[in-house]
């Protein structure tokens, strides 16, 4: 709990923000990581059939990229154990 603390830089880009736009940036950018999140988890079941072609830098970029988005550091965390070890949860 408690109030959020954000470092100068980030307090310095969100103050360049239109106070009336944050929750339509909020919105934006939990859409753009849902659509993330998605291409996340087709390109895994794809790969399924394929699994010669996987490479490992696509997917970390997209998994953190897309918790990034959703603001969720622990996520990239989960997604990345996924990537390279589906199996061993499944």
């Amino acid at each position: 709990g408690g109030p959020m603390q954000m470092s100068p830089a980030a307090r310095a880009l969100v103050g360049q923000i239109h106070p009336e736009l944050h929750n339509d940036v909020a919105l934006l950018l939990l859409f753009v990581g849902m659509l993330f999140s998605l291409y996340f988890l087709y390109y895994e079941v794809s790969m399924r059939k394929q699994p010669e072609e996987r490479r490992l830098l696509p997917q970390l970029f997209v998994a953190l990229l897309a918790s990034g988005l959703l603001g969720n550091r622990r996520m990239a965390l989960v997604q990345m154990v996924f990537v390279r070890s589906p199996r061993a949860f499944f």
